[in-house]
């Protein structure tokens, strides 16, 4: 009996864990739009990104025509991916070694071109923000997207993308080069809804391309729970919690007739055996 009532309460956990999850699955590809600061060099953005300088590259053929130098104030992607972390939000963790005189700040705002902010960084690291060891290694943690087959299944691919000051939502779509008859700048927006593209400040997510160059379709098994996956699961919990309820009463109604059989015959009286 105990065990029974164990194993229904150890599903139900189970059900009702994954029905809250903000995400079940990530995804093997994502990309983050970095832009690149004076002085950068691809040697230094392939160790904070943990990629390969030919890596990088082959997401960025024009951007990148020459392996031995980068221009500065452009945007390249760089590729990473997805995962759903502690079953709350898709990101990436990417490793920093830490270098003299660095902050959450400068880590997240310069060496991160603001693909994460300095509050983002700080909560997955435990070191003092005014005193980070020199020989540390810091989480810098990155959201991103997988897509979301409700606003469209022809975008599966997606850039985490950093909005700066000369950011306006026609030169992201202009710049994303949509195909003709697509509505980019109601496909952005239902992707982000409430955004400000203008903000100069801020993260959105914008399809992308793969090395090829071209967009990338959704699949069905990317990404976070899906509405009606929850449902279904929703459903699931509360049909499980009606028969664990329905089974207690069984339980519960057969202990009693069980009981009163018991008591009765153990009562001289219902026995006919003599009478008080």
């Amino acid at each position: 009996m105990f065990f029974n009532l164990k194993l229904c309460f150890l599903i139900l956990a189970s059900l009702y864990s994954h029905a809250y999850s903000q995400c079940a699955t990530g995804c093997d590809l994502a990309l983050g739009s970095y832009y690149v600061w004076d002085q950068n060099n691809l040697t230094f953005i392939s160790e904070i990104s943990s990629k390969s300088i030919d890596e990088i590259i082959s997401y960025n053929k024009e951007e990148i025509p020459n392996k031995d130098s980068i221009k500065s104030t452009i945007r390249i992607d760089l590729p990473f991916s997805c995962e759903c972390i502690d079953k709350q939000f898709l990101g990436h963790v990417f490793r920093y070694k830490v270098r003299s005189g660095d902050t959450y700040d400068k880590i997240a705002k310069t060496y991160y071109s603001n693909l994460t902010d300095s509050n983002w960084v700080q909560k997955f690291n435990s070191f003092n923000p005014n005193n980070i060891p020199d020989t540390s290694s810091v989480n810098v943690t990155v959201n991103c997207s997988c897509g979301d087959s409700k606003v469209s299944k022809e975008y599966g691919l997606f850039v985490t993308y950093p909005l700066r000051p000369e950011d306006s939502l026609e030169s992201i779509v202009r710049d994303l080069n949509f195909s003709a008859g697509t509505d980019g700048a109601d496909l952005l927006r239902r992707y982000n809804p409430g955004a400000d593209f203008s903000a100069g400040t801020g993260i959105v997510y914008v399809p992308g391309r793969d090395k090829d160059g071209n967009f990338v379709p959704f699949k069905s098994s990317k990404g976070g729970l899906s509405t009606g996956g929850i449902a279904g699961i929703a459903v699931a919990v509360v049909a499980g919690l009606l028969l664990l309820v329905g089974y207690f009463g069984f339980y519960r109604k057969k202990k009693v007739e069980k009981f009163r059989l018991s008591t009765a015959s153990e009562d001289p009286s219902s026995r006919g055996g003599f009478q008080i």
